[in-house]
C-alpha cells in the first residue's frame, strides 16, 4: 500500500499533478489577505497585478494569458474574488473554481494509487462497449458488471488478489471476449502486476475495436513507466531519487509514449500522454528538455484550464531543478521573486541587467521587471516613471499592460506626483469592471485620503463604485462626520450602514464621546445582529455586531441599565478631564463607571480596544477599564460596594494567566496581592470579596 502512494504520484503525472510530494517554495500559506497596491514579499495574497509578492503561479498564469491576449473579463478566466470581495486570493482559490476540490481531496486521500484514473477510465469503458454493435446486449450487461469488479480491487488493494477471477460464462461474441481480455490487463494493473498487466495490454494492442486498441498502447506505457520507478520507492512509498529509477525500462516507456503519440496525435490520452513524457524528463533527469516543455507551455498552450492549473503547479515545484530558458515568461516569473523584501537571495541589478539579452523580443516584459526592481529594491521611483511610458487612456489592458501601468500608478503615488489623480482618473475608462477597476479605485482612494479629501469616496457620483474599497475606510480612515452620514445613507448597503454605525458607536463611547453616542444610539435598527464572539477579528465584510449597542448584555450580577441610559450618566456626571484622571466621582458617577466596564466585558469590546480603526485619536487615548477600576479604588468618595466590586474586577482582569485582558496600565503581582487582601480584609463582607479565591 505504501508503495501505491507513490505509484499515485507516477500516474496522476498523467493529470498534471504532484501534489503532497513537494513543497512549493512559493506557495502562500498566510491567512492575511490584505487588499493593497503594493505587494513586496511572500506572505500576504496575489492581486491580478504582477509583482513580486504574488504566489509565482499567479503570476504565471496571469503572463501565460497575456501571451495569449485573453483579456481578463474573457468567459472562461478563473473567478479569482471568491475571498469575501476584497480583490486578492490565495492560488487555491484559483485552482478551486476549475476543480472540484472536494472530489480532489476524496480521490486523492482515500483511493489507492492508481486507481486514482479507475472513474474516468470506467466512463470510456462503458462507452466504449455500448457503442460496440457487435456485443449482444446481453453480453454488455456482463462487461459492464466486470468493470465493476474492478472498483472492488480499487477500493481493497492490499487485499484482494491480482488473479480475482473473471470468467467468461455468458460472453461468446469476438468483440465480448476482446472487452473481456481487457478487463483482464486492467486487473493485474490494478492488482500492481506489472508485468503481467503489460503482457495482456500487449495481446489486444492491435484490436480491431478502436477504444481497446488506442487504450492499451496507452496503458502500456503507462504501466512501463509505474514499472520503471518500482526501484525508487522505499517500503514507505517514499520516492528516492531519479538515480534509482530502471532505466532499461524508463527508455522502453519513452517508446511506447512516443509510438501511442505517433499514432494518435489527437487521441482520447493524448494530453494524459504528454504528461507523462515530462515525467519521463523528470525521471531521465532531462531537466533541458522538461525546461523547453514548460516554456512551450506557459507560452502557447492556455494554462487556465483543469489541466493548465495543474501544470502550473508543476513548473512551480520543480522551478529550483529548471534550468532558465531565454524567452520564457517562467525566468520573468522567477525574476520576480528573486526581488522579494528580505529574501536573502535577492537579484543584484548586475544579475538582473545580464538577463536583458534573453527578452529581446518582449522589451515590455524586461522594462517591466527593470521598473519592479527601482520600485521595490531600489525604491527608486523616478526610475519608475523613466521605464514605463503613461498610456493610463489606453481602451483596454491585457495583464501585463495593467500591471506596467499600475506600477507606474503606485510610483506617481509614493513620490506624491501632482499627476497621480489625472492618471489614476484616466485608467478607470479602459480597465475590466470585475478585477482591474478596484485596483485603481484604491489607487484613487489612497490619494484622496493624503490630500485629505477623504469625502470624495462617498459623495454622491464618486468614482469610487467598490463597497469593499468604502467599507476600509469607514473602518480605519472616515471621521466622525463620514461615519454618521454613512450611517444614515439610504443609497447605501445594509452591511455598509451597519459597519458606519458601529464604528461611530465604538468610538464614540470609548473616546468618552457619551453625549453624541445617546443621540446616535437611536439609530440602530431593531433586532440588529447582537453575535459578538468573532468582534476581535471585525473586518469590512463582517457580520456587523451593531445590535449591542441596543439589545448587548448589560449585567450579570452587577446591576446596570442599558448601554444608552449609562452613557446618559456618563454624560450628566463628567467634568473636563478624561475617565482616567484622579477626579472625584459621586455615586452615580462612580456606578456608571462600573456599568461600563461591565458592557466591555459581557459584549467583547476589551478585544477591539487595541486594534487601530482610525488615524485619531490613537489606542492609548480610548478609555480603558483598567485604569477606572483602579481610580476607583483609589477615590474615598465612592461607596464600600461598589468599590468592593472595582476590586473584584481589577483583580479579575488578571485571570487565570496573570495578563491584564482589561487594558490600561498593568499591576505587578504584589500590587494584585494588596488588592486580594483589602478586599478580603476592609470588604471581606460584601458578595464581591465572598465569590474570589485567588488572585493571579
Amino acid at each position: 500500500m505504501f508503495k501505491s502512494l507513490f505509484i499515485l504520484f507516477i500516474t496522476v503525472s498523467s493529470l498534471l499533478s504532484m501534489t503532497g510530494f513537494a513543497n512549493s517554495g512559493s506557495t502562500i500559506t498566510s491567512a492575511n489577505c490584505t487588499f493593497q497596491l503594493e505587494n513586496p514579499t511572500r506572505g500576504n495574497c496575489s492581486s491580478v497585478v504582477i509583482a513580486p509578492g504574488n504566489d509565482t503561479k499567479v503570476n504565471l498564469l496571469l503572463l501565460n494569458q497575456d501571451k495569449l491576449k485573453k483579456p481578463l473579463n474573457a468567459p472562461t478566466f478563473p473567478n479569482l474574488t471568491p475571498r469575501s470581495a476584497n480583490h486578492v486570493f490565495f492560488w487555491s482559490d484559483v485552482k478551486t473554481q476549475i476543480i472540484n476540490m472536494d472530489e480532489e481531496n476524496r480521490r486523492w486521500w482515500h483511493t489507492p494509487s492508481h486507481c486514482v484514473s479507475f472513474e474516468g477510465g470506467t466512463r470510456d469503458y462503458n462507452k466504449a462497449v455500448s457503442i460496440n454493435k457487435a456485443i449482444p446486449e446481453s453480453e454488455k450487461n456482463l462487461l459492464y458488471q466486470a468493470r465493476e469488479i474492478l472498483g472492488v480491487m480499487c477500493a481493497y488493494s492490499d487485499s484482494v488478489s491480482t488473479t480475482y477471477p473473471l470468467e467468461a460464462i455468458g460472453i461468446n461474441s469476438n468483440q465480448g471476449s476482446m472487452f473481456l481480455s481487457y478487463i483482464k490487463a486492467a486487473a493485474y494493473f490494478y492488482g500492481e502486476a506489472w508485468p503481467q498487466a503489460i503482457e495482456k495490454f500487449s495481446l489486444i494492442s492491435d484490436s480491431p475495436d478502436p477504444w481497446i486498441r488506442e487504450a492499451s498502447l496507452y496503458m502500456i506505457a503507462r504501466t512501463q513507466l509505474i514499472q520503471a520507478s518500482v526501484s525508487a520507492i522505499d517500503r514507505w512509498g517514499i520516492f528516492l531519487g531519479p538515480d534509482l529509477v530502471d532505466k532499461d525500462l524508463l527508455n522502453k516507456a519513452q517508446i511506447s509514449m512516443e509510438f501511442y503519440l505517433l499514432n494518435y496525435p489527437n487521441g482520447r490520452y493524448t494530453s494524459s500522454a504528454v504528461g507523462l513524457l515530462r515525467r519521463l524528463m523528470f525521471l531521465n533527469s532531462d531537466y533541458p528538455a522538461l525546461t523547453q516543455e514548460y516554456a512551450r507551455l506557459t507560452s502557447a498552450t492556455d494554462l487556465s484550464t483543469r489541466n493548465g492549473l495543474t501544470t502550473l503547479e508543476e513548473i512551480d515545484r520543480l522551478s529550483s531543478q529548471l534550468s532558465l530558458t531565454p524567452g520564457t515568461i517562467r525566468l520573468a516569473v522567477n525574476i520576480l521573486a528573486l526581488m522579494r523584501s528580505g529574501d536573502h537571495n535577492q537579484i543584484s541589478k548586475k544579475e538582473l541587467e545580464s538577463q536583458k539579452q534573453y527578452f529581446s523580443n518582449d522589451p515590455a516584459l524586461y522594462s517591466f521587471l527593470l521598473a519592479n526592481y527601482a520600485f521595490y529594491v531600489e525604491k527608486d521611483f523616478r526610475e519608475v516613471l523613466k521605464l514605463i511610458p503613461d498610456e493610463a487612456q489606453k481602451n483596454s489592458f491585457l495583464p501585463l499592460e495593467f500591471s506596467r501601468q499600475a506600477l507606474r500608478g503606485m510610483a506617481l503615488s509614493a513620490l506624491d506626483d501632482v499627476d497621480v489623480q489625472r492618471f489614476w482618473q484616466d485608467m478607470l475608462n479602459g480597465v475590466d469592471v470585475i478585477y482591474q477597476r478596484p485596483i485603481v479605485e484604491l489607487g484613487l482612494t489612497t490619494n484622496y485620503e493624503r490630500k485629505d479629501k477623504l469625502t470624495e469616496v462617498f459623495k454622491k457620483g464618486s468614482l469610487i463604485k467598490d463597497s469593499y474599497i468604502r467599507k476600509t475606510r469607514l473602518l480605519y480612515a472616515a471621521d466622525y462626520d463620514i461615519l454618521r452620514d454613512q450611517a444614515q445613507n439610504d443609497t447605501r448597503p445594509k452591511t455598509e450602514k451597519d459597519l458606519a454605525l458601529f464604528i461611530l458607536l465604538y468610538k464614540q463611547l470609548t473616546r468618552g464621546r457619551y453625549e453624541d453616542f445617546v443621540i446616535d444610539a437611536q439609530l440602530v435598527p431593531e433586532k440588529a445582529n447582537t453575535h459578538n464572539h468573532y468582534i476581535s477579528e471585525l473586518e469590512p465584510d463582517s457580520k456587523i455586531p451593531v445590535g449591542i449597542f441596543r439589545d448587548g448584555i448589560w449585567s450579570d450580577g452587577y446591576p446596570c441599565p442599558s448601554i444608552s441610559i449609562t452613557s446618559g450618566q456618563l454624560a450628566f456626571n463628567k467634568s473636563k478631564g478624561t475617565l482616567d484622571s484622579n477626579q472625584k466621582k459621586n455615586s452615580q458617577y462612580a456606578k456608571a463607571l462600573l456599568c461600563l466596564g461591565d458592557f466591555y466585558r459581557l459584549n467583547n469590546i476589551d478585544r477591539l480596544l487595541d486594534r487601530q480603526f482610525s488615524k485619531e485619536p490613537s489606542p492609548s487615548k480610548t478609555i480603558r477599564r483598567g485604569n477606572f477600576y483602579s481610580n476607583l479604588i483609589n477615590d474615598p468618595s465612592v461607596d464600600s460596594n461598589d468599590k468592593a466590586y472595582a476590586l473584584y474586577r481589577v483583580i479579575k482582569c488578571y485571570a487565570p494567566s496573570g495578563n491584564n485582558s482589561c487594558g490600561g496600565e498593568s499591576v505587578n503581582q504584589a500590587q494584585r496581592k494588596d488588592w486580594f487582601k483589602l478586599l478580603k480584609g476592609k470588604y471581606g463582607k460584601s458578595k464581591w470579596a465572598k465569590e474570589l479565591n485567588y488572585y493571579w
